[in-house]
């Protein structure tokens, strides 16, 4: 789901290569992290934490504070405004 190459996710879960901001939220997502545990789970990987005034943030605050699943929160995330 996390769409990457299955040597990079291994090599991602190893510890070997550090993953990007938005594939740590996309890992959030697919795990159904509340927003508490995303801005965590963020800061644990040393990533900047979702912040509202930024519109692409902002849209992904709204879909896991909507409950949305992995799919709908990415199609959500992607629309024209």
């Amino acid at each position: 789901m996390l769409n990457v190459e299955r040597s990079y996710g291994y090599q991602i879960l190893n510890g070997k290569r550090t993953p990007t901001r938005e594939q740590m939220i996309r890992l959030g997502l697919i795990f159904r992290l509340t927003l508490p545990e995303l801005q965590r789970f963020l800061k644990a990987a040393g990533k900047p934490a979702l912040y509202a005034r930024n519109m692409a943030d902002a849209r992904v605050i709204y879909a896991v504070e909507h409950g949305f699943d992995y799919d709908r929160a990415c199609e959500f995330a992607m629309e024209k405004v």
